[in-house]
C-alpha cells in the first residue's frame, strides 16, 4: 500500500485491512522497504500511474516474473523503451494508455 496522498490515518487503515506495508513518498524511499516487506522476493505487480522518476525503484522492486504496469506514460523515452520485449530479464513492463 503505497500512495502519494494517504494520510497517516489512511495508511494505518490500509494496514488494518491487510496491507503488509506502506510508506509515504516524502518520508521514505520505497525500494529498500519492498525488499523487507517481501523477504527479498520482490513485488508481483506494481501499478504506476505516475511514471516519472520512480522507474528505477519500480524495476528494483519487482520480483522474478513481476509485472510493472505503466498507466498513461508521460512520454519518457526510457520507460517507453522497456514496454514489451525490452524489459529487464525476468520482468514484464506493460503500458495502459
Amino acid at each position: 500500500c503505497q500512495n502519494w496522498r494517504l494520510t497517516a490515518g489512511e495508511l494505518a487503515r490500509c494496514l488494518d485491512l491487510g496491507a503488509e506495508g506502506g510508506c509515504h513518498r516524502h518520508s521514505a524511499q520505497f525500494a529498500h522497504l519492498v525488499e523487507e516487506w517481501t523477504a527479498g522476493e520482490g513485488m508481483d505487480v506494481i501499478l504506476d500511474p505516475v511514471d516519472g522518476s520512480y522507474l528505477g525503484d519500480n524495476l528494483k522492486s519487482l520480483g522474478l516474473g513481476g509485472r510493472l504496469v505503466l498507466i498513461g506514460l508521460m512520454g519518457r523515452a526510457e520507460a517507453q523503451e522497456l514496454v514489451g520485449r525490452n524489459a529487464p530479464a525476468g520482468k514484464v513492463v506493460l503500458e495502459v494508455p
